[in-house]
């Protein structure tokens, strides 16, 4: 408890004594996401490098598309109205600030759109003369490196390469043309050797033109794509409970380039959106790629699909790409002037080698099976102020069936109501189906969720949902049929710059116990106290997360945070972030957010009794270089050796150096 008390006064004094200005509100709003959805790192990773290249490259406000709103987040259906309503009625849009006229964009809103969009004229010039692209065009150039000051035992005798994680990123963009490629390598991959002879593990490479003439948008390369509401295809990211609601009722296809360090869930070759009349439009894509995968003995199946992507022993890197993907689909989407959407999905899969899951487990026994899949689907939305609807219904090739309907009422301007009903078969197979779920894929659940928000004023907003599923076939951790309850309250307070946060959250699942017949309930109680405020120059933050588990046994844990923000100067952004948690094991877990370099991304749990401690800097050297560094501790009282198998480190703390160089051209 000492080091904990010293450590505080420290940061305190450390950080009072810097001047500045505030946060950068990108950082903030990934802080505030992530502590509010709980989203998995993966999902994180890639929506974090997907706004901030969206940030990187801000388009003019006044020629931005419906499509370009809907592609935040932060926005819900009835601002994406108002703002594209306003435009078209008022004309350009001369400064972020006049979007005050709109009752329905807060301050914290426009600060984020600020992020996104740039004012200028608006222009109709569709010119994509290749001389013209190449002069305008923008250059950037990304170097990341990560230092880990201890060794793993896999780093001394298992790992094939080094212990040091590093990539590059560059990107060329000309408002309608973009092109990119990214390098990455994870700690303990061979670099040069070993099987990467041609560098890096994971490279994705891209190219995309966007609204010319009807075509509306077309990538080359390594792309993603959603199709109607994830249940026939979805390669992007879901969000949680909180958001996902409101990013339902969106446009029913989305393609993006794969600009990321992740080595799982995307397609490589070509996707284009051509629009063939003022009502219709039409969705064509095609893959082929290497995935990997775990074989069977005889090596003439594919046991399990990997998406991990780690390549660090022989064993890893002989599973790299071992089995060959083709994917081809389309979708045709129907819109009018009233407010009305239809389309259909159709998918073909097909692998080079049969898929042949291990069935000796209950859970295991309705997996996909084959090297042949198809799926196809239609979806529908209708969108009003007051009322708002959507909604798919798939099958697969064998008639299987999955349904997901979302319902969004406003019976008051400031109080919004979501109803969600999903039904996804036991049987019902979708290799790559991802779409809101509380067991975390579209198959075997069955729920219905109810979730509100209600903005009593300038100042309270009050959340809720509670969310109830049921699971007709065995899962993972639970023999024969099960049910799950999800709930969660939310109140958020705002005066002046200073923001108060509480929440409650209760969730309860059946599971097996050890030595009982009958399934158990296992409860989850998660609860946060958070103050944002400015202290002097310095935006701060301060929050205590609370933690209990039930199940047989009880684990009980709680974690205070302190993180501070400043500018210095007009070139020099300086952070800072220190933690003291105190759990009893794995099950009673916590999750700190902590601000990191572009395009990555830092949430992990922690568990134990420990402090944690990070500092971050952000440094512009003239016009077109930055340096920005992020340094971290953990500390743990209670554990030696830290971690096990290959991971293990044998010591009780850890330090890592993340480096950044970015040079724009």
């Amino acid at each position: 408890m000492r080091h904990f008390i010293l450590s505080f006064v420290l940061f305190f004094g450390i950080v009072s004594i810097a001047q500045a200005q505030r946060e950068d509100v990108l950082a903030q709003y990934f802080t505030t996401l992530a502590t509010e959805e709980e989203l998995d790192n993966g999902a994180l990773e890639q929506l974090t490098e997907q706004l901030t290249f969206a940030a990187q490259h801000p388009k003019n406000l006044n020629t931005a598309t419906r499509e370009d709103f809907e592609a935040l987040p932060f926005l819900d259906d009835t601002q994406v109205e108002k703002l594209c309503e306003y435009i078209y009625r008022y004309g350009p849009v001369r400064s972020i600030g006049e979007l005050a006229m709109i009752p329905a964009i807060e301050w914290h809103t426009r600060e984020l759109l600020s992020l996104f969009f740039t004012i200028a004229e608006p222009t109709t010039k569709d010119s994509l003369a290749i001389g013209q692209t190449l002069r305008y065009g923008r250059h950037d150039l990304v170097l990341t490196g990560r230092v880990p000051f201890y060794t793993r035992r896999g780093d001394e005798q298992g790992y094939l390469g080094q212990r040091y994680a590093h990539s590059l990123r560059y990107t060329f963009n000309s408002g309608k043309v973009q092109a990119g490629l990214v390098g990455a390598n994870d700690a303990g991959e061979p670099f040069f050797s070993h099987g990467n002879s041609w560098g890096y593990d994971h490279y994705a490479l891209y190219a995309q033109v966007k609204d010319w003439g009807r075509l509306k948008h077309a990538v080359v390369g390594h792309y993603r794509i959603r199709l109607g509401q994830g249940l026939v295809f979805n390669s992007n990211f879901s969000l949680g409970k909180l958001a996902q609601p409101n990013y339902a009722t969106r446009t029913t296809v989305a393609i993006s380039p794969h600009a990321s360090r992740m080595q799982s869930n995307y397609l490589q070759g070509a996707a284009a959106t051509v629009t063939l009349s003022k009502h219709l439009e039409l969705t064509a894509f095609a893959s082929y790629r290497g995935i990997d995968a775990t074989l069977t003995k005889d090596s003439t199946a594919a046991q399990t699909l990997l998406t991990t992507g780690y390549h660090r022993t022989p064993l890893e890197m002989y599973k790299k790409n071992n089995v060959d993907e083709t994917i081809v689909g389309g979708h045709i989407t129907y819109t009018n002037n009233k407010g009305l959407v239809f389309g259909l999905s159709a998918v073909y899969d097909r692998l080079s080698l049969p898929l042949r899951p291990n069935k000796n487990q209950g859970y295991r026994r309705y997996y996909a099976e084959g090297n042949a899949f198809s799926n196809y689907s239609v979806d529908y939305g209708y969108r009003s102020y007051r009322l708002s609807v959507a909604g798919e219904t798939a099958i697969d090739k064998d008639g299987n069936l999955a349904t997901l309907n979302f319902l969004t009422w406003r019976p008051l301007s400031d109080l919004r109501i979501n109803l969600i009903q999903r039904f996804y078969g036991y049987k019902y197979n979708a290799l790559h189906g991802e779409s809101f779920s509380d067991g975390g894929s579209v198959k075997n659940e069955s729920g219905i969720y109810l979730g509100a928000q209600w903005k009593l004023s300038r100042r309270w907003v009050l959340m809720a949902y509670t969310d109830f599923a049921y699971f007709a076939w065995d899962k993972y951790q639970a023999d024969g049929p099960s049910k799950s309850w999800d709930n969660l309250v939310q109140a958020t307070y705002s005066l002046r710059g200073v923001t108060l946060l509480a929440r409650y959250r209760f969730k309860t699942r059946q599971m097996n116990v050890k030595e009982q017949s009958a399934l158990w309930w296992r409860q989850e109680h998660r609860g946060r106290l958070a103050a944002t405020y400015r202290l002097k120059a310095i935006d701060m933050k301060t929050q205590l997360d609370v933690s209990h588990y039930q199940l047989v046994k009880r684990s009980t844990g709680w974690m205070l945070s302190q993180q501070g923000s400043t500018t210095v100067a007009q070139w020099l952004t300086l952070s800072a972030t220190m933690a003291y948690f105190h759990t009893h094991d794995y099950y009673s877990r916590l999750y700190l957010y902590e601000r990191q370099p572009l395009y990555s991304i830092s949430f992990p749990e922690y568990h134990g009794i420990g402090i944690r401690y990070s500092v971050f800097a952000r440094a512009a050297v003239g016009s077109h270089i930055t340096l920005t560094a992020s340094l971290g501790t953990t500390n743990y009282f209670n554990r030696n050796p830290i971690s096990s198998g290959y991971q293990q480190i044998n010591r009780s703390s850890k330090t890592d150096l993340l480096l950044q160089l970015r040079w724009k051209f």
